[in-house]
Formats: structure tokens, sequence, C-alpha cells
């Protein structure tokens, strides 16, 4: 469907909305794994929103650069993110920002900085809560990548667990993230431990994993900064 809307607004002469579908493909086919294709039409989209000075299309543009990427290099991914993530807060468009903080906390907590990844994911909790986000980058299908990153297994598993029950919508991209941090976690705690607190988070509500989240992001943050 991206590919064909990207079809029909270069056919058309549609320049904002060919930057537009150009960003939907980039983004759509980084999430199926198709790196090479993501790359390629996601450094064009960026081109071209900078080219024209459009700053939304821009962010959109910086997010599908970071998607791209973040199998590839996630140090460069991490880059386009974090701009992503100033250009959001500065237009308030709160679902571009959510989606980059979403990718922010995973690959803080797996290539970059444990406590920015939980202060990212802290964030992108008390945003989500009461809004209307697209399922895919709630804050809890990212959760137990920060945890398992900070020595926080059983934490992971239990996030896990409200994630496979609760989730809409998935990406292969995103859900092999949320699997490798369930995964990493069921080898530290063993699959006994992992699957009480597995079927612990599955039976949580909405409103319960989020102050479970937001409990655990503190304690963690406190033993940190007592540790410094």
């Amino acid at each position: 469907m991206a590919r064909t809307g990207l079809d029909r607004a270069e056919l058309a002469g549609d320049v904002f909305g060919e930057i537009g579908m150009r960003i939907a493909y980039a983004a759509t086919a980084s999430l199926f794994d198709d790196a090479d294709e993501a790359i390629a039409h996601a450094d064009r989209a960026l081109t071209d929103a900078r080219r024209l000075r459009v700053p939304t299309l821009e962010a959109s543009a910086l997010y599908a650069n970071g998607v791209a990427w973040c199998a590839v290099d996630p140090a460069k991914a991490l880059g386009f993110l974090r701009a992503a993530v100033t250009m959001a807060r500065e237009l308030g468009d709160e679902q571009q920002l959510a989606s980059s903080l979403g990718l922010v906390t995973v690959l803080e907590a797996i290539h970059g900085n444990p406590r920015r990844a939980l202060e990212t994911l802290r964030e992108e909790v008390h945003m989500g809560r009461g809004a209307q986000l697209n399922p895919m980058v709630e804050a809890f299908g990212f959760a137990p990548s920060a945890f398992v990153h900070c020595g926080r297994p059983a934490v992971a598993a239990r996030c896990a667990g409200y994630w496979r029950a609760a989730r809409r919508a998935v990406t292969p991209l995103y859900e092999r993230f949320t699997e490798a941090a369930a995964t990493e976690a069921r080898a530290a705690i063993g699959a006994e431990e992992f699957g009480r607190e597995e079927a612990a988070g599955a039976a949580m509500t909405r409103q319960e994993i989020d102050e479970y989240i937001l409990r655990q992001i503190d304690t963690v943050l406190a033993e940190l900064d007592e540790a410094q």
C-alpha cells in the first residue's frame, strides 16, 4: 500500500504527497526488514523535506531514517531519532514524538545509556496515559528492552507478559526487540520465574502496567544514583 501510494504521488506530480508517501514507504520497509530500500528512500525524503523547508515532513523523515538505520548502525540511528524527538517536541506532534521515543528507549538500552533509556521510557509512559496513540508505539512494548538491559529481568518478563496479552498491532522489527528482551529475561531468571512474572503481567490492566513501569523506573534510577 505504501509503495502504491508513492507511485501514485510521483505520477501525479504531487511533491509534498510524494515526500510523505516516501517516508511512509521507507518506514514500512524498515519495519519489515528491508533496510537497503528503507535507507535509500528515507535519505531522499529527508533531503527533499529540508529542501522544501517543511518541518513536519522533516521530523517524520528523521524518524524514518532512524528506523531505517537502527538494525544497521544503531549509533547513526540514535542521532536521527534524537533529532526527530527535538523537532517533534517543537511541533507539538505527540504521535511522532511517541514513535521516536520508543526506538530511542530500545537503542539506548541496548547500545547507549541505560539511564537515558529509562528516562525516555518514563516520558513515553506519561505521554501515553489517556492519549490515543498508535498501539505499536505504546510504552509497554519497549519496556522489556529497557529493563532487561538495566539488570531487571523479572520486570522485563512482567512487561513482556502484558505486551503479549494486549498487543494489537506489531511489526517484525518491534516484535524482534521485545522477543529478544523476553528471551534474555527467561535465560536470566529461569523458565519458572519467567512464567510467573509473564502471567502476572498478562493479568494486569493498562493503568496497572503503567503504574508498575513508573514505580520500577523510579526504583532503578534511585539505585543508580546511590551507586554513584
